[in-house]
């Protein structure tokens, strides 16, 4: 049988002192703006698409949502865009007729007018655009599929550390023209779940855009929240048990099709996620003592980060200046499995292995705390204890099942 031993290196990013001046000049002159929690504004979407291998744009709902007394209950505009190159002559007509039979759901000092109907290109022009570059929230229930359909195309990032970037091309008068004809909405995947986003581009005027961009994805900040993966159904019917007024998604099978059926059912998942939203606005606003936006809440570690934070926790690696070679040592003591799936497609019995909270709980074990705030740490070898511990583990395998062998991991008796 092949065996495979895989460890983990330090690497050390040079920079040069000219750089080091640079980064440090740049950052008294320019200082780090924090942006509002909940900005004063939210644009809720929802794409509908054919059900095919390209899963092609036919419409999607929107709503422009305006933060007032603590939510995203006043609705300022609602309204349909669709994809003219993708829709078919019937398809429009059914989307006008829709149109013209119902009056926009918005709040009552907004006069009352039917809902709006427009090309993908005018939403994004009139609406999407402006209020990405000001820092409105984005928001939508697994959001990276729904920029993507808005998108006119994507690429490979030109970043190391960027995945894609979806393109946004300048096919109508934007007020003040981009350098590139385009603006881009950079996408870096976190796992197969979760992305950071941010907005780029460049005006010819202005410069650089004063936002990269507020992209809240509510199956993110679910996942954050409740370490649960949500679908958008399950999501909704969850918080209503908790007490929350959000409202129920429709029972219906996605056609592909536009139809008044796949218009009412885009339109009550606009509603849905709007109700999403102000829930867990609720839920993320219970955790007061933290510095973090909601759409930096990527997993329940975030929140935990930010904790440690606010407890003014300075990580080690900021708080010891260690030198490279115990780093690297440090690093290749990190051992992490590899596994593969030799079987496929075939029942076979397996164990379960899986571990609940294993990173809290492996902290606990090990005692870890005291690390996490010292003022100092001395470096020791202790080759001969690290060897007398594993002769005692070869000797009796069950001991690793002791809660006191755990202390002695992180603090090697003398």
């Amino acid at each position: 049988m092949n065996s495979t031993l895989i460890l983990r290196g330090h690497t050390e990013v040079s920079e040069t002192r000219k750089q080091r001046r640079a980064n440090k000049h740049a950052n008294r002159k320019h200082p780090a703006k924090h942006p509002p929690k909940w900005p004063p504004f939210a644009i809720v979407f929802d794409c509908e698409t054919r059900t095919d291998e390209r899963q092609s744009l036919t419409f999607g709902f929107f709503r422009l949502l305006r933060n007032v007394c603590g939510s995203y209950n006043e609705v300022r505009e609602e309204g349909i865009f669709y994809d003219p190159e993708e829709v078919t002559p019937s398809e429009v007509r059914a989307l006008k007729h829709f149109r013209a039979r119902n009056q926009a759901k918005i709040s009552k000092d907004v006069p009352p007018h039917n809902a709006l109907l427009l090309t993908k290109q005018e939403f994004v022009k009139q609406f999407f655009f402006p209020h990405a570059e000001a820092g409105s929230l984005i928001v939508g229930f697994n959001l990276p599929f729904d920029l993507s359909r808005l998108a006119s195309g994507a690429r490979a990032a030109t970043r190391v550390d960027k995945d894609w970037s979806l393109i946004f091309r300048n096919e109508w008068a934007i007020p003040d023209i981009l350098e590139k004809d385009e603006f881009r909405i950079k996408i870096d995947r976190k796992d197969g779940k979760i992305a950071f986003f941010a907005l780029s581009g460049s005006f010819v005027h202005k410069g650089r855009f004063s936002s990269s961009g507020r992209f809240l994805d509510l199956f993110a900040l679910a996942w954050a929240l409740t370490n649960t993966s949500y679908t958008l159904k399950g999501l909704a019917k969850d918080l209503r048990k908790r007490g929350y007024k959000v409202p129920r998604k429709l029972e219906h099978e996605p056609s592909g099709r536009i139809t008044p059926e796949e218009i009412a059912y885009c339109r009550q998942d606009v509603r849905v996620t709007a109700g999403i939203l102000n829930a867990l606005r609720g839920e993320f606003d219970c955790h007061r003592d933290i510095n973090l936006n909601p759409d930096d809440a990527m997993s329940p570690a975030s929140i935990f980060k930010a904790y440690l934070q606010g407890m003014g926790i300075i990580l080690p690696s900021q708080k010891f200046r260690l030198p490279s070679k115990i780093q690297g040592i440090a690093a290749q003591a990190y051992y992490g499995g590899k596994s593969e799936v030799r079987i496929r497609l075939a029942a076979v019995p397996v164990v379960h292995t899986d571990f609940l909270s294993e990173y809290p709980t492996v902290i606990t074990n090990m005692g870890l705390w005291p690390f996490l705030i010292a003022r100092r740490l001395r470096i020791k070898t202790a080759t001969l204890d690290l060897k007398a511990l594993l002769d005692k583990v070869l000797r009796k395998p069950d001991s690793v099942f002791e809660p006191d062998l755990w202390k002695t991991f992180a603090d090697m008796p003398s």
